[in-house]
């Protein structure tokens, strides 16, 4: 699998965390539940990145550790979900 960098930005004022892949591009949202919005470049399907509202309503135990900006390797994301 190729490893790619998600980069994201946290928005404390407004609660929101967005996620994305290279940089904030235009994309085609799709609505996966009231808070979870996936970002889809419109030419080629892929996914863009994923943006996340009252993201400490769902978080609260990540909010605090979290800066505002930042960057992940998609491996340390996958290994921390599948440990939840």
């Amino acid at each position: 699998m190729r490893q790619k960098t998600l980069h994201y930005h946290y928005d404390r004022e407004a609660d929101v965390m967005y996620f994305y892949f290279h940089h904030p591009r235009k994309a085609k949202t799709v609505e996966l539940d009231e808070d979870f919005l996936l970002r889809l470049d419109p030419e080629t399907e892929e996914i863009a990145g994923l943006t996340v509202i009252s993201f400490s309503r769902h978080f609260s135990f990540l909010q605090e550790q979290v800066p505002d900006d930042g960057e992940l390797e998609t491996h340390a994301v996958i290994k921390a979900m599948l440990a939840a």
